[in-house]
């Protein structure tokens, strides 16, 4: 069974995390319109690119959210990069199937 302390831990982390996955919608919507918008064709160089800029941005935000409670009695390092983790994780998971998926069917 589970450690109910560890759990409670990474719980803040997992509400941001969905917050994330319910904005990567919009997000997607960007970096998809960013490869259409060269000519009316959709190049795989651009939407890379634009996904990475949003990803690491999400991911610079996500890291600082789980720096932000650090307590270096209650939270030590590697809990901090668990949480980052669990944060930016599936954001980052999402965008880069994404751009493969489109990549490999649009093409």
């Amino acid at each position: 069974m589970a450690n109910k302390g560890t759990v409670r831990g990474y719980l803040v982390a997992g509400l941001l995390s969905l917050c994330f996955v319910l904005v990567s919608p919009i997000t997607l919507f960007v970096v998809f319109l960013s490869g259409d918008s060269c000519c009316g064709e959709n190049t795989t160089g651009t939407m890379a690119a634009v996904t990475v800029v949003i990803v690491a941005l999400f991911t610079a935000v996500g890291g600082a959210l789980a720096v932000a409670p650090r307590h270096p009695v209650k939270r030590p390092g590697y809990r901090v990069l668990v949480g980052w983790a669990i944060i930016a994780g599936p954001f980052a998971l999402i965008h880069a199937a994404f751009v493969t998926l489109i990549s490999i069917v649009a093409f």
